[in-house]
């Protein structure tokens, strides 16, 4: 073997190795997002009925990149929310105390941007519709002390006006750093209502809005 053919043979393996390494260097065009969250949940238009809620939520995303450091990331997350019995009139009467409960899943649809900080620390933000199918809505009140009902009260949600499915926009800022650990909050706004009912002669309309502290993990 010549030498032309040493340094042609040399060359080429060469290449084939750079290109190996910089395809691996690359990011991979679709990653995914374990999170697990802390949900605050306002309930407008029931207030003289419902307190503050909390709850969690928990699944996957799937971040898919686009060019000039956008991002779509589509996911599925199961939630629970807990709202407690606020209605000064039956506190006053001292007929019952209780609280509602809402089991679902949540799909986000999420567009956003990302910002590279420094190294190994990336922020990004995003915003886009969250689609909520209610599997369960329960409301328990029991007898307050002094009342004179003796009954607990059990009630199907979905039969006083529960929806099935309500819409939030949601919005919202997460930190990324070592290319795996995630610290995020976001926002959900109400688009449609999550509950219809009649108390006293008048039309409530209750809507979810949400805050949630966001804990992650990248594939």
């Amino acid at each position: 073997m010549n030498i032309r053919a040493i340094i042609l043979v040399s060359a080429l393996v060469l290449g084939a190795v750079s290109l190996r390494a910089q395809e691996a260097e690359k990011p991979a065009p679709v990653t995914f997002e374990a999170q697990l969250a802390f949900d605050v949940t306002s309930n407008t238009g029931v207030r003289p009925f419902y307190d503050v809620g909390a709850g969690f939520n928990a699944g996957v995303f799937a971040n898919v990149r686009l060019p000039r450091n956008f991002f779509f990331e589509p996911g599925v997350l199961a939630y629970f929310t807990a709202w407690s019995v606020d209605n000064d009139r039956l506190e006053a009467l001292k007929l019952y105390s209780g609280s509602a409960q809402n089991w679902g899943v949540r799909i986000p649809l999420n567009f956003g941007y990302t910002v590279p900080l420094v190294t190994n620390l990336v922020l990004q933000a995003y915003t886009g519709p969250w689609l909520n199918v209610n599997v369960s809505a329960r409301q328990t009140l029991s007898p307050a002390p002094g009342s004179p009902f003796e009954k607990y009260y059990n009630a199907n949600l979905f039969r006083e006006g529960f929806k099935r499915v309500d819409a939030q926009w949601g919005f919202g800022l997460k930190l990324t750093w070592s290319d795996h650990y995630v610290l995020g909050v976001s926002f959900g706004v109400a688009m449609t209502p999550l509950r219809k009912f009649s108390s006293l002669h008048n039309e409530m309309t209750q809507r979810r809005n949400s805050f949630q502290i966001n804990l992650g993990y990248k594939f």
